[in-house]
């Protein structure tokens, strides 16, 4: 008892930490990749709209050996799990500051991110923390809340390629199998490109795979539309 006990704690803590992490997301960006722009005279990149100094304190995930950090930094702040990473990787880094403030979790995470090392104490952090929060409370009635929901059910909501499944093989995010992929509409797909080598590289990519649920889903729900079902459902 006690051990499912603390399974079901630690499954709300990891579901409340990446609804945070995913309305900072959404808040930035809209969760996309949109590149850069010009944001209090240096740029903001990507889904996290991440500055050079912040990614060189999160520890430059992603970079090659050798690579201009300039170009590391553009290229992980437009990849979803390379920014992610770099996100929780500098809130790791600087929350012990925050840890006399009485803040919970995604306060922090929020007001740091906003603010830098010292968001946590600088009160201008407070309108953008409020933003975060009425997001996670309403994140439950949204439908970026249950493709999310289905994203972390399927593979954690990370690119973790292809694996059997009852016969036939499951990729991506949101372990889409081939007959799915064509259905949505073959997304990302190139002219002349193999099926199979598109399929595997869209259910890998987060924005890619996302179109093809949401285009799927599209297609089909007219068949659901008598039956009383929630649009989550």
């Amino acid at each position: 008892m006690i051990a499912k006990l603390l399974l079901a704690v630690s499954l709300v803590y990891v579901a409340s930490a990446d609804t945070c992490i995913h309305c900072i997301c959404l808040h930035e960006s809209g969760c996309k990749p949109v590149g850069c722009e010009m944001d209090v005279g240096s740029l903001s990149c990507g889904y996290y709209q991440i500055k050079l100094p912040y990614y060189e304190d999160c520890g430059t995930p992603g970079r090659k050996n050798g690579e201009d950090v300039t170009t590391a930094w553009k290229r992980c702040a437009d990849d979803y799990d390379c920014s992610t990473q770099c996100v929780n990787a500098y809130v790791k880094r600087y929350q012990g500051g925050c840890s006399s403030t009485g803040e919970g979790s995604c306060q922090i995470m929020s007001r740091l991110h906003n603010g830098g090392p010292s968001g946590c104490k600088n009160s201008g952090t407070v309108g953008y923390w409020n933003a975060i929060q009425k997001c996670c409370g309403l994140y439950a009635a949204s439908a970026d809340t249950c493709i999310h929901c289905i994203c972390l059910h399927e593979s954690g909501c990370k690119p973790v390629g292809c694996e059997m499944d009852v016969g036939s093989l499951s990729c991506g995010y949101y372990q889409i199998k081939l007959p799915y992929y064509e259905d949505c509409g073959t997304p990302g797909r190139k002219s002349g490109e193999d099926l199979t080598t598109a399929w595997k590289r869209c259910a890998d990519d987060y924005n890619c795979s996302t179109q093809c649920v949401n285009a799927y889903v599209k297609r089909y729900k007219g068949g659901c539309s008598s039956t009383g079902e929630g649009e989550c459902q």
